[in-house]
């Protein structure tokens, strides 16, 4: 799930359960997906890869792939 940095995923909470519940867009599951990667001590460092890898998909550092959207434009406006 998280890409060639196994640094990241060596302390991520969600390599200790099924990684489709990152990646299933029901609310129950994303609401349980956020809750996971609230408590993970590596939820910054995967939101930087996510956004730096324009991740289309799932929840990644705690945001879904819409808000990291969001994220980036305001990232965007923010150095324009």
């Amino acid at each position: 799930m998280l890409g060639a940095d196994l640094t990241v995923l060596e302390h991520a909470v969600c390599a200790e359960v099924d990684q489709d519940l990152f990646f299933d867009s029901t609310p129950a599951a994303v609401e349980l997906a956020k809750e996971l990667c609230a408590r993970c001590p590596v939820i910054e460092r995967c939101l930087r890869r996510a956004l730096d890898d324009n991740e289309r998909y799932g929840v990644f550092g705690g945001l879904t792939a819409e808000e990291r959207q969001a994220l980036r434009r305001r990232e965007r406006r923010r150095t324009a």
